[in-house]
């Protein structure tokens, strides 16, 4: 592990820049959230350069008139380096490869997470916290989806505050407290009846699109094989580096994080 090593326990205060810190080729660019966990906790560490940004592919044709994407050895030629140059996060063609969806994922601007109501607060609050350095959150638009055993049942939008950079806050999304008790949400994390989850999203709009900046997968409750669901304290929403050891006798619902 990557905190295990170079950066365990140092404190680093000038700008640290890695220069190639992931190789992208073939079934590459694994524990790129290994990397994102030590950078977010170190501030002089900004991140680094991912090799390569595209696929350096010829488009060809085959005999039954299929489109493919031509590399070292596709034409006779010797020697050759094969696929050395098919190492980038996006296609020639420029569809992303799936460790860039992980990648936009991973480095989102913005994350999301849930607090259950408690002894203070009947509601379901939202935690937004910035992983901007320079500007505020209110550019961007909300968006959430409440699912049900895997149907949007209702959703909705919400601005996102004015969030100094780094900051956080919790909010109460009044649309989104409605629905979750129209839906009699509580009676299923308690029964655990069905699937239950909560899609939150980040959008900026350019030129009258909407853009997808950042998005949270937030499981309210999920059935494991044998039926049984467990029961997780509200803090536990909140990724955490402690397992946690539940009796399967626990007749309640799973509350995790996607």
């Amino acid at each position: 592990m990557i905190e295990q090593s170079h950066f365990h326990d140092v404190e680093i205060l000038d700008p640290f820049i890695m220069c190639e810190y992931s190789h992208a080729m073939g079934n590459s660019s694994g524990s790129l959230a290994d990397y994102w966990k030590v950078i977010k906790e170190k501030h002089g560490l900004q991140g680094g350069f991912i090799w390569d940004w595209v696929d350096q592919g010829l488009l060809e044709k085959d005999a039954g008139g299929r489109i493919y994407f031509a590399y070292g050895g596709d034409y006779g030629e010797a020697p050759h380096d094969a696929n050395f140059n098919i190492n980038g996060m996006i296609q020639p063609d420029r569809t992303p490869h799936p460790a860039m969806v992980e990648f936009r994922k991973i480095a989102q601007p913005v994350n999301f997470s849930l607090n259950l109501p408690s002894e203070d607060s009947a509601s379901y609050h939202v935690l937004i916290e910035s992983q901007r350095y320079f500007t505020t959150l209110d550019d961007l638009e909300g968006k959430w989806e409440l699912k049900i055993g895997g149907f949007v049942v209702e959703e909705g939008t919400f601005m996102l505050p004015k969030l100094q950079p780094q900051g956080s806050i919790q909010i109460i999304i009044p649309q989104l407290d409605e629905a979750i008790g129209r839906h009699n949400v509580d009676h299923l994390i308690k029964h655990g009846e069905t699937e239950v989850h909560l899609d939150i999203e980040a959008l900026r709009i350019v030129e009258g699109n909407k853009r997808l900046v950042a998005s949270e997968q937030i499981v309210l409750c999920s059935s494991s094989k044998k039926g049984l669901l467990l029961h997780l304290l509200p803090e536990l929403f909140h990724q955490s580096t402690k397992k946690q050891k539940l009796s399967e006798e626990e007749e309640v619902c799973l509350l995790l994080k996607n």
